[in-house]
C-alpha cells in the first residue's frame, strides 16, 4: 500500500493526512505530547524497526493489506501503537473494526473510539456521538449520544 503523508505542524498537534491506494483519505490530528519519538518505537518481529510513527503506521498498514500472518502482524503492530495512545492508530482500529476490515469487532470498535475520542479525536467523537444516535450496531444511548456530540461541538481540533 502505499500512502502520501501531508504534515502539518502546529503548537500543540501535528496533523497528519493520509491518501491511500485503496481510496480513502484520512486526516487525523494527532496531539504532540502522544506522538513517540524514536526510542518510544514499537519492534516488531520482521526484523527491521522503522524509525518514526509514520514508518511503524505505514508499515503496520501495509501488513494489514497483505494476506495471512502478515495480515496479523501489521494488526498486532497497530495495536501495540494503540497501546501506547497513539491517537492515529485507535482511530483506524475502530474503523477496521466497526466496518469489519479487521474483522467485525464492535465491542473492540467502541473501545478503541473511545480510547481516541478521549484523546480529542474529533472524527471519533463525532462517529460515537452518531452511533449511539442512532443504535449503529449497538443499543441506543442517548446520554452517550449527547456527551460526544458536545464534546465534538466544543472541540477546538474540529474539522468542517
Amino acid at each position: 500500500m502505499k500512502c502520501f503523508y501531508i504534515l502539518f505542524a502546529m503548537s500543540s498537534a501535528i496533523i497528519i493526512s493520509c491518501s491511500c491506494n485503496k481510496g480513502r483519505d484520512v486526516t487525523v490530528d494527532v496531539p504532540a505530547d502522544t506522538l513517540m519519538t524514536t526510542s518510544d518505537s514499537v519492534s516488531s518481529d520482521s526484523g527491521s524497526e522503522p524509525d518514526t510513527l509514520l514508518d511503524e503506521y505505514d508499515k503496520a498498514m501495509s501488513l494489514i493489506d497483505s494476506e495471512g500472518e502478515d495480515n496479523e502482524k501489521g494488526i498486532e503492530l497497530l495495536t501495540k501503537l494503540a497501546e501506547k495512545g497513539n491517537v492515529h492508530a485507535q482511530s483506524s482500529l475502530a474503523w477496521g473494526y466497526f466496518e469489519g476490515e479487521l474483522g467485525e469487532d464492535i465491542e473492540k470498535a467502541l473501545y478503541w473510539y473511545t480510547k481516541a475520542a478521549d484523546q480529542g479525536d474529533y472524527e471519533s467523537q463525532t462517529r460515537l456521538a452518531y452511533i449511539y444516535e442512532r443504535g449503529w450496531r449497538t443499543q441506543k444511548d442517548p446520554a452517550k449520544a449527547k456527551y460526544w456530540q458536545e464534546k465534538a461541538d466544543n472541540n477546538p481540533n474540529k474539522t468542517e
